[in-house]
């Protein structure tokens, strides 16, 4: 009896210190950077060519994807502003 005693007892605290480890051990801040600027881009590259398909050439600039309606909002570039070329409708 005394045994199964010692064997619960180390259970729970075996037990209650894996829980205490999971809620307060270290910490590791997960990298979930986002690509903010890389799906920007990707955003602006799908639009562009969606303009394109519609309209028959490229918008003159970003801001025509707003006023066109065809975005709500240009997507962050970051800290480099986008650099849109409207002859053959390239962003980087």
């Amino acid at each position: 009896m005394r045994n199964k005693r010692r064997g619960l007892v180390f259970l729970l605290l075996l037990s209650a210190g894996y829980w205490l480890f999971v809620f307060l051990g270290p910490r590791e801040e997960p990298d979930v950077k986002m690509p903010c600027r890389d799906t920007g881009q990707m955003v602006l590259e799908s639009t562009i060519d969606v303009f394109k398909e519609i309209r028959g050439r490229y918008p003159e600039s970003l801001e025509e994807l707003k006023e066109q309606g065809f975005l709500d909002e240009i997507p962050d570039s970051g800290d480099t502003p986008w650099d849109y070329t409207p002859e053959d409708g390239a962003i980087r």
